[in-house]
């Protein structure tokens, strides 16, 4: 899968032997087997923070990818992507294959996703815990619950 540029590419090196991955730092091109393990890898300073961020970056790509008009020049792949699409998600039995292909067209260019601002890293006797931002956090939760736009302050504090 290629990546959309070199905001995606890893800052560091990345050697996972469970995720079956020895990626160098930089811009890259990456196929299924090395995707997958970039998104799973745990093998960075944050952990799982960096895991977000890598399947954030990875769902950006396919959907810039996948409403690439290149994509859809070709007859063949008016069949293979909205059905490989059926199969990797759960949908509701009256969804039609199209119904996924304009939702990807919608979803281009876009943010699709946030998450809950963090605070601070921090280790107890459980382990590390990750600790929200509470005022932010607090801004995100009553932008969602009264469908308002997200608050700046949360914006800018996306990974």
């Amino acid at each position: 899968m290629p990546w959309a540029g070199c905001r995606c590419a890893p800052t560091d090196p990345i050697d996972d032997p469970l995720a079956g991955i020895n990626l160098p730092a930089g811009c890259q091109t990456l196929d299924g087997p090395n995707s997958l393990g970039y998104v799973r890898t745990r093998a960075t300073p944050r952990a799982d923070l960096d895991r977000m961020i890598h399947q954030r970056e990875f769902m950006s790509a396919l959907l810039n990818r996948v409403g690439d008009p290149w994509v859809w020049l070709n007859p063949w792949r008016w069949y293979a992507v909205p059905h490989a699409a059926l199969s990797a998600l759960t949908v509701n039995t009256d969804v039609h294959v199209w119904s996924l292909a304009a939702l990807a067209w919608a979803l281009r260019g876009a943010s699709t996703t946030i998450t809950v601002p963090v605070g601070e890293l921090t280790v107890n006797e459980a382990g590390d815990v990750v600790v929200w931002d509470s005022a932010a956090a607090g801004a995100l939760f009553e932008a969602l619950r009264t469908d308002a736009a997200i608050p700046q302050e949360v914006l800018d504090r996306q990974p």
